[in-house]
């Protein structure tokens, strides 16, 4: 046995803790204590020969401990006595520490003093504690050994002593990088027993929710009259360091989002919610402070919660609190003249706004800059007494903090103006008034990101400015739109509840932080690089999209739609449509495509074809539809749609009629193009000749095969219509708006929407009530550029399609887009009563009267009815297109028609869809 008892000797000396006291920790003590060691002992000690086995094998069971520390005192022969007293039920190990009456059982009454006494003393050093995850509120003997091996100081406060200790690598079972943690020790007193009791019921609630940003309790424990909490390290001080300068600078790209995690851990302790423990909390910390925010890399951690509360949800109205003091508490909370105050969850919320102010303030004027804020703050509120607080007393606010913030937000980017803007309200005087939780974390989450990616947006500029390839172009477009839906975003999580909008904050901040690091790693000019710069952009851009909810994917969609369209350069359109090669981009590209034909035509340079001019011999007309033929072209006989464009005199007129040719080829040449076609509502066109007989010019389209074209005019001007699902009238609604929409994004006006220019294609048999569907528009022989020069030849001569056209056209006026708009209103009106607009208007109150009377009789007499039939939305978004309320929307920020813009919110996005 000598020889186990020099190999334990070595061990206990080589492990000495932080009071110079030495132990031997169980790993070690399990090396050394192997079945051939315990067996070579037994049989060099006076243990009978017989029990060797069944005691080596009890030992390894149970009493590896007890062994070693009989070997250490010279008694390893004694082992057997402590099997003998178990009762057959326990392990000798399970019991340490022994007491002394317990051990005089085990030993011999003539050794048993000495024997006793020795066992007593050395069992401490066999039996050191194995820190572990959740032990909570243990009670430690006070002879008990830490396997503490090195301590420091890291700060002082009223509570206690935090220091941070280095545990031996054996004795723990924590996920710890150097084997470090934080001790929080508090002595003891009746005051700072109940804070340690407090702050220990709110740390393992919250370790339930495995927060990131709370601050994280491994275990509690009481020792030698001192109360102790066991953390994680946090390596980098406190909030309160940063801002004093009394620590390395963090770098200001990850302040905000430090501060996002804040506010996600302050908004988890205000609504705390656990289905493990199947319970929902409201909670207060009371005391939050830069000292009580550490910070840990890149994260800032909520700690200190002492003097935090929780309450069931139906008792959160406040919290009777006692000793506010401090420049963060509230204004609530300071009434001088009781100590016993109520506090409540949005009295954290304005101790959160000062951190915030002072941040801020770092991250844009640096320590100093906090110094000289916290100097302005300097108040004597009584004779000798001053104060360093964001208010003047419960009813006064800070006329220095006002003006302070207006500083910070004044000329600021945008980042900056919102969280001013966040501080302003969080630092309201009437707690009542002052934002939620949800509220914060969701606006410190948008300016976070506002913040990310204002170098994003510089990185595109910079790398577009260097090589000006398309597909940078492109990306940067693509950025500025989704940076535009965010915005709009933010704009609209200010006015209503968090739960209501949301986006994807993880997703969002790591695609905007992939995209830094693209710009990073491209400082190669290499052309392989460059290439695999832009699918990886266009990657993160879509990541980007995902994130938004679908409303503001569509805003940025319809923002890029208008950032490419408003592209003049016919090269550069044509590379922009043929960039736009990703499936969820296959519309723009359509557009780009199409603009590009306009583009090409107005320069005139769109190539004639001569395949488009068709000779009228080889075209049989055949029956009527409306205003349109249906035909037949030779040789194949095939089934063709003739729309007629019937000339006047002007036409005479050499440069009027080289202009009206040249647009009426280019309408021919768009209209046949395969891009143009791809756009929902077209006809392809075959071409266009020359019917001298009507005079006329017909145009001459494809119609699907196997079936009989009809016009909304027709299947409406019936006393009993058929019957069409209410969701097929939303939708024929929908589809007539979104293709006039779509052709003036691209510069051209329709010029002639009534409903016999608007056909369906149902099959040959199919039911009446199902042919409503897939409109396809006609009228475009008519059409013209939406330019100021472009000549027209005025409206309709009919005077029942007269009625669809904007009386103010009707008087000469100058066509523009919202005549257009006036004609959708009227097909709406048709749609919804789902009768033609002259069977709506028979009534002897509309004959006789002039264009703007009826207008105005239409207004009031028949869309009213709307809301019967269709409802409120869309009635208002008929009544928009009728009055024209178009006009204050009519140029954007950036010096575009925003006619269309307008068009789709009011009226196109108001139509209800049921699915």
């Amino acid at each position: 046995m000598d020889e186990l008892r020099e190999k334990l000797e070595s061990i206990r000396f080589e492990n000495t803790n932080w009071e110079a006291r030495h132990f031997i920790p169980d790993d070690k003590l399990f090396d050394v204590i192997s079945e051939s060691a315990i067996n070579l002992a037994l049989r060099s000690s006076a243990v009978p020969l017989h029990e060797i086995i069944d005691l080596t094998d009890s030992i390894l069971r149970g009493a590896r401990r007890c062994f070693a520390i009989l070997v250490f005192i010279r008694h390893g022969e004694a082992i057997s006595g402590f099997f003998r007293h178990d009762s057959l039920r326990s392990h000798p190990d399970d019991r340490l520490p022994y007491t002394s009456e317990a051990l005089q059982q085990i030993f011999e009454k003539d050794e048993a003093s000495s024997v006793v006494r020795n066992f007593l003393e050395k069992q401490w050093e066999f039996f050191i504690p194995i820190i572990l995850q959740h032990s909570i509120d243990r009670i430690l003997d006070k002879r008990t050994i830490l396997p503490f091996l090195h301590e420091e100081s890291a700060g002082e406060g009223a509570m206690g002593v935090v220091s941070k200790v280095k545990l031996h690598p054996q004795c723990h079972r924590l996920p710890l990088q150097n084997h470090e943690v934080a001790r929080k020790q508090i002595r003891h007193g009746a005051k700072r027993v109940l804070n340690f009791q407090q702050e220990l019921r709110s740390l393992a609630l919250l370790t339930h929710l495995k927060h990131p940003n709370i601050v994280q309790l491994y275990c509690a424990y009481q020792y030698r009259q001192e109360y102790n909490l066991i953390f994680a390290v946090a390596d980098g001080g406190s909030l309160a360091d940063l801002l004093n300068g009394k620590r390395n600078e963090l770098e200001a790209l990850h302040l905000p989002l430090a501060l996002a995690g804040l506010a996600d851990a302050v908004d988890a302790m205000h609504n705390f919610m656990s289905e493990a423990l199947d319970v929902s909390l409201s909670g207060c910390h009371h005391d939050l402070a830069p000292r009580n925010v550490l910070i840990h890399g890149k994260t800032f951690l909520l700690a200190d919660l002492g003097l935090s509360s929780f309450q069931h949800m139906e008792d959160c109205s406040s919290t009777t609190f006692i000793g506010v003091d401090g420049p963060y508490a509230a204004p609530e909370l300071q009434t001088f003249r009781d100590s016993h105050v109520q506090a409540r969850r949005a009295s954290d919320i304005w101790s959160f706004g000062c951190i915030l102010a002072e941040v801020l303030t770092y991250m844009v004027k640096g320590s100093d800059g906090v110094k000289t804020f916290c100097d302005k703050r300097e108040y004597e509120w009584a004779p000798g007494t001053e104060w360093i607080r964001f208010h003047r007393g419960p009813e006064t606010p800070s006329p220095e903090v006002i003006l302070w913030l207006n500083d910070l937000q004044a000329g600021g980017e945008p980042y900056r103006v919102r969280m001013v803007g966040l501080i302003q309200k969080m630092l309201l005087l009437d707690p009542m008034k002052r934002p939620c939780s949800a509220q914060v974390k969701k606006s410190l989450h948008g300016i976070s990101i506002l913040f990310m990616a204002e170098p994003v947006g510089q990185d595109l500029d910079i790398a577009y400015n260097d090589d000006k390839c398309i597909d940078l172009l492109l990306g940067n477009k693509r950025f500025q739109s989704w940076l535009f839906a965010f915005n709009q975003l933010l704009d609209a999580m200010d006015q209503t509840e968090p739960s209501d909008l949301d986006f994807d904050f993880p997703k969002t901040v790591q695609a905007l932080e992939d995209m830094r690091h693209i710009f990073e790693g491209s400082g190669k000019r290499a052309t392989d690089t460059k290439h695999l710069k832009y699918p990886l952009l266009r990657y993160q851009h879509a990541r980007l999209m995902e994130a938004l909810p679908p409303t503001y994917r569509s805003v940025a969609k319809e923002h890029l739609v208008n950032a490419v369209l408003r592209e003049d350069d016919a090269k550069r359109l044509n590379k922009l449509s043929a960039a736009t090669t990703d499936v969820d981009d296959k519309d723009i590209g359509t557009l780009l495509a199409v603009k590009h034909l306009t583009a090409l035509a107005e320069a005139g340079h769109l190539i004639e074809r001569t395949e488009l001019v068709l000779n009228q011999r080889d075209i049989t007309l055949m029956d009527p539809v409306d205003i349109h033929h249906l035909a037949s072209l030779v040789p194949a006989s095939e089934h063709i749609l003739v729309e007629w464009l019937r000339y006047k005199e002007s036409w005479a007129d050499k440069n009027i009629g080289t202009t009206l040719r040249r647009r009426l080829t280019t309408m021919a040449n768009l209209l046949h193009n395969d891009s143009t076609t791809q756009i929902p509502g077209s006809l392809r066109c075959r071409g266009i000749f020359h019917d001298e007989s009507q005079p006329a010019l017909g145009f001459v389209y494809d119609i699907p095969p196997g079936t009989q074209p009809v016009t909304l005019h027709r299947l409406l001007d019936t006393e009993a219509p058929p019957n069409t699902l209410l969701e097929y009238r939303f939708r024929l609604a929908f589809d007539i708006c979104r293709y006039i929409y779509t052709f003036h994004k691209v510069g051209w006006l329709h010029r002639n929407l009534h409903s016999m220019n608007v056909l369906f294609f149902p099959p040959k048999g199919a039911e009446k009530a199902e042919w409503a569907k897939e409109p396809r528009i006609l009228g475009f022989a008519g059409s013209r550029e939406n330019q100021i020069d472009s000549h027209t030849h005025g409206p309709d001569i009919d005077s029942e399609l007269q009625s669809y056209q904007h009386p103010e056209y009707l008087t000469r006026t100058r066509y523009r887009e919202e005549f257009d708009y006036y004609s959708v209103g009227m097909i709406l009106l048709e749609i919804g009563l789902w009768k033609t607009l002259s069977r709506i208007t028979k009534s002897k109150r509309f004959k006789g009267i002039t264009d703007e009377d009826f207008r105005r009789e239409v207004l009031t007499r028949r869309v009213p009815l709307l809301g019967i039939s269709m409802g409120t939305r869309y009635m208002e978004a008929t009544r928009i297109c009728l009055e024209g309320g178009f006009g204050g929307m009519s140029v954007d920020a950036d010096g575009g028609s925003n006619w269309s813009m307008a068009f789709k919110s009011l009226v196109m996005d108001r139509i209800p869809t049921i699915e």
